[in-house]
Formats: C-alpha cells, structure tokens, sequence
C-alpha cells in the first residue's frame, strides 16, 4: 500500500504539473549534494513527453543514465536508460553488476540476472550462493556451479564438460523411466582419450563400448594397446575379410621342403607341426587369424607336393612291376 501510494503522489504530482509549465522539477531531500533526488517531467509533446526520476551524484549533478524514465507516448519503461525501447528496458553501464533479482523467501530459491562477462541468468536454491543452473554471455550453459556446462564450440558443435572436482566426469544419460534404475544408456567421457557405453539393467552395470584413442573394446574397457579392436567374447558374422600374406611361396622351385623323416623327426621332439605353434602357444597369446590361415594353407600345399612326389614314386614302381611281368612270361 506504500508503494501504491508513493507512485500516485508521483504521478499526480507530474499530471499537475503539465497544467503550469513546460518542464516540472521536484526536488526531495535537502539541499546537500549526495542526498537528492529529483522527480522531473518534460510533458511537452514536442520535446517528447515522459517522466524522470533520478539521484545526484555527490557533486551537483543529475545522474540521468541510471535513474528512472516513462515515456507517455508508448508507455515505455526504462531503468538505468532515457531512452527506453520496450514496456520494461533495463541498462547496466557499470560493468559487471547484478542487474535483476527475483527471490522466494518460502522455497529459499532465487533468480539473478548480471550483466558483465560472466554469467547472464543465475537459478539459485538453498539460500546459497551456489549456482545450480546458469545462461552465460559467451553462449553456454552451466550447472552445478561450473562443474559441468555445455557450450557451443568450434562452429557450431555442442561440446559437454566437467570440471574435475572430486573425480567428476562429464557424461550423459538415457533413461526410459524404468523404477529403481538411475538410467539405461549411459555416455561416459573418463578421461585420458577414453569415452564408454555403459548399460544398466536388472540391477546390474555393464560397460558395453569403451573408445581409448585409437583403439576400442567391446566388452572390455581395457583395449590391447597392440590391436585396434578388443573384444571380450562371441563374434558372430556372415562374413570377415582378412587382408594378409599367402603361402604360394611353396610352389616356387627354390622352396625347401623338408623331407618326410625330417617332419617325423621333428613332431617327435615338438610335438607339433613345423611352423605351427604349440597348444602352449595359441592357449598364452590366441591366433592371428590371418596368419594362421597362411600356414596351413603352407601345410596343405607341402601336403600337396608330398602327395605329388609319392604318386611319382608309385608309377614308377608300377611301371617297373608291369616290365618284370613282362620279362618273366
């Protein structure tokens, strides 16, 4: 009720004002510089009607830019402005300053609008200076006071961190409101070049995809840092294309091939094949399936030259047979 009355003793004081003189000063206060204040009405249309409330600055002088003007011709509103260009304009020319507030005293919540370099809108709870959500002037937005905040970056791209306070990392959730489970998709950025996709489900937390640099694993978060591609399980495919070496090299006439007894000799002591590892071997460190396809395919065309060399043998022996067959009739 104070308020109501104070503008409509303002108000009256102006419109009577308009029926005595083309400019309508009232001065509360005294007469000490630093203790004005001026109500000043201009209500002459010629020279643009409006209505001015300001403070001097200490030394005499009239701080018109930061006190308040109405404009009667659009009933424009201006604060911290003379020239006002909407219903409510308000201008901060002192640099970073706390331009608007909004505050609820029964939730202890409150809404700030600054000007200045910094944040733009601050949302607060609590009754703390905490920031919990915040639109800031370089385009981004920020919560949990700074420790994450998403920003557009780089032309356009929409970039998400975290600060690292108490291990935080940034990270985004995908939740179909399933009850008792805080999310069902989750993308993690750990740090140290590495991104997961994690899953929950059952109750259960299962990192499904981890990205370190160059490498991935699935069903691993720790990649070979030896192969591009991890995976701890099943693989099921129509099909797999492996680009390595071949073993034709065996048919070249400068090939050694060992002989039969050498390969006896041989799988007696190693109990293996020549160039094939042991059960040992592929238990310890698995198979390159690209390079164990190459040698059996060695195998089965030393094979195959074996075989060759035996069926020469045999016709050989058959042709002789056939001429003592001959000879004894």
């Amino acid at each position: 009720m104070k308020r109501l009355n104070f503008f409509s003793a303002v108000l009256f004081i102006f419109f009577t004002s308009v029926l005595y003189s083309q400019y309508s000063d009232v001065l509360l206060g005294n007469t000490t510089n630093g203790q004005k204040f001026i109500i000043h009405g201009r209500p002459s249309p010629s020279s643009g009607e409006f209505l001015q409330i300001t403070y001097d600055d200490g030394s005499g002088n009239w701080v018109w830019s930061e006190g308040f003007t109405l404009k009667r011709s659009n009933g424009f509103f201006g604060l911290g402005t003379t020239s006002p260009t909407a219903k409510l304009h308000i201008k901060n020319s002192n640099g970073w300053e706390n331009v608007i507030k909004f505050e609820d005293t029964h939730s202890n919540s409150r809404i700030q609008v600054f000007s200045g370099d910094g944040g733009l809108i601050n949302f607060y709870t609590n009754n703390d200076d905490v920031v919990k959500f915040a639109i800031k002037n370089d385009r981004s937005i920020s919560w949990n006071d700074d420790q994450s905040y998403l920003s557009g970056d780089q032309g356009g791209s929409i970039e998400l961190n975290a600060s690292n306070t108490s291990g935080r990392v940034p990270f985004i959730d995908f939740h179909q409101g399933n009850s008792g489970e805080d999310f069902n998709t989750r993308i993690i950025n750990a740090g140290n070049y590495r991104m997961d996709l994690c899953t929950y489900y059952n109750s259960t937390y299962t990192e499904v995809i981890s990205i370190q640099q160059d490498r991935v694993g699935i069903g691993t978060i720790y990649p070979d840092a030896n192969y591009r591609m991890s995976v701890n399980g099943k693989i099921r495919a129509k099909e797999i294309k492996v680009e390595t070496g071949w073993s034709d090299f065996v048919f070249k006439p400068d090939y050694k091939l060992r002989t039969l007894s050498e390969v006896e000799s041989y799988i007696k002591e190693n109990g293996h094949l020549p160039e094939i590892p042991s059960e040992q071997e592929v238990t310890e460190n698995g198979v390159e399936l690209g390079d164990m396809s190459s040698k059996l395919l060695q195998k089965i065309e030393e094979l195959t030259l074996y075989m060759i060399e035996q069926n020469k043998r045999i016709e050989k022996l058959e042709d002789e047979n056939n001429q003592l067959k001959s000879a004894n009739k």
